[in-house]
């Protein structure tokens, strides 16, 4: 299931934007995605220092409509300090193809 919410926004709306160059802290990254969404269970994943994935926790079933929850435990890999949010791959078709997953429970 995606989300129809975008994260990537929320995260440039906080001034979180894609770049070679600078380094965010994962609180700052946690606080632009809740200020929009609320108390949610977020999981901020990292390779290395790089962003890779940012996991929002729903819930619902079948065809029910998955809302925000904030009593998931989703893990996280990202250090508190220096994340790097990389500009997309060339190769990616949308501006955020590899976002933001979305895990329903």
């Amino acid at each position: 299931m995606l989300s129809e919410d975008p994260v990537y926004k929320y995260l440039d709306d906080a001034g979180i934007t894609p770049s070679p160059s600078k380094m965010y802290q994962k609180q700052a990254i946690i606080d632009a995605i809740t200020r929009k969404m609320g108390k949610v269970s977020l999981g901020i994943m990292c390779k290395g220092p790089y962003l890779s994935e940012i996991r929002v926790g729903l819930r619902g079933s079948g065809s029910d409509i998955a809302v925000p929850s904030s009593d998931l435990y989703l893990p996280s890999s990202c250090p508190r300090y220096g994340i790097s949010y990389p500009p997309p791959h060339k190769h990616d078709t949308q501006e955020h193809e590899r976002d933001f997953l979305v895990q329903q429970a």
